[in-house]
């Protein structure tokens, strides 16, 4: 298990034994666009969860790119009545979001439930200048278990490579299901659906996940482990980028952990397919046969 979430959420302890009706998460595919695209990924993490600011810098994106479409994520653990979250940009206050999807776990053990929560930004940081901007996120419960947040932007520039980018979010725990004696392991995963095949990058957040409790596989279509995950964003939390291959259609993004307890929250993928060979036309083959007939002739009367 994971020794910084029980540390993050230690006043809850004396509750995790109370019974709790059983229901699963899960993600959706909520964005998915082809064209000349790209995907500009980044996160923050906190060490205190009682709220989470920093900034992103827009300036990332390629010069002249247009936004077509920007989430924020972040997600809350909770007992009792789910919180809700307020995201302020540059210090003016963002409609409140509903929650995206939670998730209650299942096992022998009643942890806490993880709800995740997506802001839509596509307007408003198409009215920002391309410069860093401060965000700041509060929850209204009175311990809240706030580790991370991360922003994806899917831009636009004629000059990019055809590619497609698709976003899966939601909120699924990972871990729950995990026990030293016997030991077992808990897996979870996504698909993509209506994927192109070839060269794929691959962007996955979690939060509370931490480097002590380690060992995590990240698989993509069952090939190389690109884990294990270990807090990337300091202890709290990860955004791990990847490449790997997709094949035409429905692709599966899985992480198995044995030891970590923590949350997924959202995964990107852009697939760039290898740009194809023309065939020759009609014209082109008449050209070639016509030279060919001449190299021939040619052969002839030397002989």
């Amino acid at each position: 298990m994971c020794s910084s979430r029980f540390a993050l959420v230690g006043s809850f302890s004396a509750l995790f034994l109370l019974p709790r009706p059983d229901a699963h998460g899960g993600f959706v595919q909520s964005y998915q666009a082809t064209g000349n695209v790209g995907l500009y990924s980044s996160a923050v993490s906190t060490n205190s969860p009682n709220s989470i600011s920093g900034s992103f810098n827009l300036s990332q994106l390629p010069s002249g790119a247009t936004i077509q479409k920007a989430f924020l994520y972040t997600a809350d653990w909770w007992q009792g009545s789910q919180p809700q979250v307020q995201l302020t940009i540059n210090t003016q206050p963002v409609a409140v979001t509903p929650a995206t999807a939670s998730d209650t776990p299942i096992g022998p053990l009643s942890f806490p439930t993880l709800t995740s929560y997506r802001w839509d930004l596509t307007t408003a940081l198409s009215l920002l200048p391309p410069a860093p901007f401060l965000f700041s996120i509060t929850s209204t419960q009175s311990n809240p278990q706030l580790t991370a947040a991360s922003l994806m932007i899917v831009w636009s520039d004629p000059s990019a490579p055809l590619s497609t980018v698709t976003i899966v979010d939601g909120a699924q725990q990972v871990g729950e299901l995990t026990q030293t004696s016997p030991p077992t392991s808990d897996t979870e995963s996504i698909n993509f659906t209506g994927l192109p095949a070839g060269s794929t990058a691959l962007t996955l957040f979690t939060v509370s996940d931490d480097p002590f409790g380690t060992g995590e596989t990240v698989r993509y279509n069952g090939g190389t482990n690109h884990g294990p995950l270990d807090g990337n964003l300091g202890n709290v939390a990860s955004l791990l980028q990847f490449s790997d291959t997709s094949v035409a259609g429905s692709n599966g993004l899985v992480i198995t952990s044995s030891q970590d307890y923590f949350g997924w929250v959202a995964s990107a993928s852009v697939v760039t397919p290898a740009a194809a060979v023309p065939e020759p036309g009609s014209l082109t083959l008449l050209a070639i046969g016509m030279l060919g007939s001449l190299v021939g002739l040619r052969r002839r009367r030397q002989q």
